[in-house]
């Protein structure tokens, strides 16, 4: 079954994390753009349209996660035809996804009116994600270096298309959703021709029916963790259905930005990580990717803390009551990548599906169990959210659309307190894993100093009415924020100093190197 001539591009953990943690930064700027562009210039409404299309659409591509996971795993593994098994599962899926979602679009219009109708144009993004998916965790996991490359194509491919759509042609929801495909469609698909280019990328038909076979019985195991991630995406499609108001999922979209802004910055490690522990299974990654997490990661966390109020108004001042949602997501979304990395650790380190025989041998691996897990965890937040938004119906009325958002915000952060005990003692399992405790003292002390600073110099009272006016102010205090969490993290851990030293000696050779060059 394994192939010969099958090499990989290496990768470099470091490397491939500050690379991709690079391309988070300007994604963070991109993200801020786009969103700033959607939120101000579309109506509430029409915004919580936009919102409740992409929750449709992640729950209805979220399938393709069964078994996508198991054909780019098996393909690093050298199961060269894994990669032709999981294409032929996403093109018969796709069709039915189109199906389903057309279904989802012709209930919602007998809620919310014609107006739900809008969401047809997302069938643009459903209809390509066949091939899409497949190019974007192929280049995600056999090269992440070139991922970031990737990343970068794609936020700058959308928010110009968004600023040409949105702003210059006026085309509103249809202008911002035709940006978000066109951008994935032709960024993605670039890293993965260039993949093949290389000979990265190989198709192969032999044992294709016994690779399909595999994979539709190793998606048994991944049934949980996908009707999980389908859960969480849902919350605002149930809401919309319960208070039959688009303005709730509009409060809601919001204040889950920073499960986007957050979840690139554990992305970045998570995706290195597995990649290099599939490889070369090593307890001494895990540590330096936690190292990791507490230093970038948790500049994103103090700063979303701090600044709440001023950066929520900043997308658009009509939604500043839903300040406290957003901070309290911020902490949830911290909590929850913080799990992850121990959990993709595990399963990195985890060799046993490829000896399973059985979906009961393959749930009992850790792979099995995360899937259990993630189900659970969204399970409960959406189990609790709903119940707890019932009740307060009952009892008070109907709700402003940002205490629906506060209940489902503590409702997540429950759960993910729940779900990641549950990864800790999975991962104590497989790698006795060890806390760099200089670092996340380092973590807690540059936050602690960064919310206080930002506190008692005014910054998180600041409303950003006028945004060229006020958004300077956000600017400065984003900045002083960001200076005081990097100088207290680098006084107290001497592995950031050094890590600092290494990336300014790279930095000096690529210079010299490049001077060197042009002479």
């Amino acid at each position: 079954m394994a192939v010969e001539n099958h090499e990989l591009p290496e990768v470099r953990l470091r490397l491939s994390t500050l690379l991709n943690y690079i391309s988070m930064v300007y994604r963070f700027l991109t993200s801020i753009a786009f969103t700033l562009i959607v939120i101000r210039r579309l109506e509430i409404d029409e915004y919580g349209i936009f919102v409740l299309g992409l929750s449709l659409l992640t729950s209805v591509s979220t399938v393709y996660n069964l078994w996508i996971p198991w054909g780019i795993r098996r393909y690093i593994l050298k199961i060269q035809e894994s990669l032709t098994g999981t294409l032929i599962l996403n093109l018969a899926y796709g069709l039915l996804s189109i199906a389903i979602y057309l279904l989802a679009v012709l209930y919602y219009s007998t809620v919310l009116g014609e107006k739900s109708l809008q969401l047809l144009i997302f069938l643009i993004i459903v209809a390509s994600n066949p091939i899409v998916l497949l190019a974007q965790s192929s280049v995600a996991l056999i090269n992440p270096q070139l991922f970031a490359v990737v990343k970068i194509v794609f936020e700058t491919l959308r928010i110009m298309l968004a600023y040409i759509f949105v702003v210059v042609l006026n085309h509103g929801l249809v202008g911002a959703v035709l940006a978000l495909a066109v951008s994935t469609i032709v960024s993605f698909l670039y890293g993965f021709l260039t993949l093949a280019r290389k000979g990265y990328i190989r198709f192969k038909l032999a044992n294709i029916r016994r690779e399909i076979s595999f994979q539709l019985r190793a998606a048994a195991t991944n049934i949980f963790q996908v009707s999980g991630m389908i859960l969480e995406n849902l919350d605002r499609a149930i809401v919309t259905v319960l208070a039959a108001l688009a303005s709730v999922a509009a409060y809601m979209g919001i204040a889950y930005i920073p499960r986007s802004v957050i979840a690139s910055g554990f992305g970045t490690i998570t995706l290195s990580l597995y990649s290099k522990m599939l490889r070369e299974p090593n307890r001494g990654y895990l540590v330096e990717s936690l190292r990791l997490y507490f230093l970038f990661t948790g500049i994103l966390l103090s700063l979303l803390l701090s600044l709440s109020k001023p950066i929520i108004s900043f997308f658009n001042p009509s939604y500043i009551d839903a300040w406290l949602p957003l901070a309290i997501v911020s902490l949830e979304i911290f909590i929850l990548g913080f799990a992850r990395v121990f959990n993709l650790a595990s399963a990195g380190t985890s060799r046993e599906d490829l000896e399973a025989r059985s979906v009961r041998d393959i749930i009992n691996t850790p792979i099995g169990r995360i899937s259990i897990y993630e189900f659970a965890r969204a399970a409960i937040g959406l189990g609790v959210g709903t119940s707890m938004y019932v009740v307060a119906r009952g009892i008070f009325g109907d709700l402003d659309p940002w205490m629906v958002a506060l209940i489902y915000s503590l409702s997540w952060l429950f759960a993910s307190i729940i779900y990641s005990i549950q990864a800790l003692r999975l991962a104590s399992r497989y790698l006795r894993p060890e806390i760099p405790v200089r670092e996340l003292v380092s973590f807690i002390a540059a936050s602690s100093a960064t919310v206080l600073a930002v506190y008692f110099t005014g910054g998180a009272d600041i409303v950003v009415e006028s945004f060229w006016i006020d958004s300077p102010k956000l600017a400065v205090y984003l900045a002083m924020g960001g200076v005081v969490y990097i100088a207290v993290f680098l006084t107290l851990s001497p592995w950031a100093r050094d890590l600092s030293r290494r990336a300014l000696n790279l930095l000096i050779e690529a210079v010299r190197s490049r001077k060197i060059g042009r002479e």
